[in-house]
């Protein structure tokens, strides 16, 4: 299985933040680190292609996205994204929420049940608590037929038993379907779920200083660790 995110100088800007990413992600799961502030949400979302980088060229799994006159739009990626604010659709029952991925009746109702979530098949998003809301977000991710995963702070909203239970079956779906993964974490404890994971951090640093040669170069340095 080729896993690769390839990021030839990206440059991502929005507001004050800006972006300078030149690495490739070889790696099944990467946790992507830093303080907040630093882009790691506006990566992600340059990633499955609902921010537009300045310059650069982007490739997932082969697929050019990203080059001179070239962005390919959300909807075309093979990439599934797990927002931090869950995006549930209002009127629409957390089965039906499901279902809009694609997947039948039954085939959501069975991901309820094995994520021990099959009481909250008729609940609208406005009953839903801030952790059922968060487990059912993910459930909808994982139904997605993607070769890329993206999780931005997956469990933050979770008592620790249940994002215990939570992170091992994210890495058993990893395991299982062999896709490539970014996890954005503050949580050394999560990290530790993925004891194999490569680690890439943004700073500040990165966010402020991408345009000289030197800041280019520091940034390489301080970007990527094992």
């Amino acid at each position: 299985m080729l896993f690769s995110i390839h990021c030839d100088h990206l440059k991502i800007q929005r507001g004050p933040c800006q972006l300078l990413i030149n690495y490739h992600f070889q790696a099944p799961v990467t946790l992507l680190r830093g303080p907040t502030g630093t882009g790691k949400t506006l990566f992600l979302r340059t990633l499955a292609g609902l921010e537009k980088p300045v310059s650069g060229q982007l490739t997932i799994q082969g697929v050019p996205l990203c080059a001179e006159g070239l962005c390919v739009p959300a909807y075309r990626r093979d990439i599934a994204y797990a927002f931090q604010d869950y995006r549930l659709m209002p009127h629409l029952s957390v089965l039906e929420n499901l279902r809009m991925t694609g997947a039948s009746a039954s085939v959501a109702q069975a991901q309820l049940a094995h994520y021990e979530l099959a009481h909250l098949a008729g609940r609208l998003p406005q009953h839903l608590s801030g952790g059922e809301a968060q487990r059912v977000s993910l459930v909808r991710t994982l139904l997605q037929p993607a070769k890329t995963y993206l999780f931005d702070e997956p469990v933050s909203a979770l008592d620790p038993e249940t994002r215990q239970r939570w992170l091992y079956w994210l890495r058993d779906f990893q395991e299982q379907r062999q896709v490539q993964i970014i996890y954005v974490t503050h949580q050394d404890a999560e990290a530790q779920i993925w004891p194999e994971a490569e680690t890439f951090s943004l700073d500040h640093f990165n966010r402020f200083t991408c345009d000289s040669d030197d800041a280019e170069h520091r940034g390489h340095d301080h970007s990527a660790s094992r």
